[in-house]
């Protein structure tokens, strides 16, 4: 069975809509981290939410992704 974010993920990519693509990514980094304690797979997904996001310039979308990444973080700085 695939998750209907897994599907949207995956079409708004092969579209091209890599801000979209990138959203889904996080929703299910978000998921998988918070509802299945699975933080093995909701890395995966965090990483491909930046890697569609690679050479796309500044957006919203990349702000979300720090956001999500402030959590897993060490570095008081950061």
């Amino acid at each position: 069975m695939r998750l209907p974010r897994i599907f949207a993920f995956e079409l708004f990519k092969r579209g091209g809509h890599v801000e979209s693509a990138s959203r889904s990514a996080y929703w299910l980094t978000f998921m998988y981290a918070t509802y299945a304690g699975n933080f093995s797979v909701a890395m995966g997904w965090k990483e491909r939410a930046a890697s569609v996001l690679e050479g796309a310039g500044d957006s919203p979308a990349n702000g979300w992704l720090l956001l999500l990444e402030t959590p897993f973080t060490n570095h008081p700085a950061e």
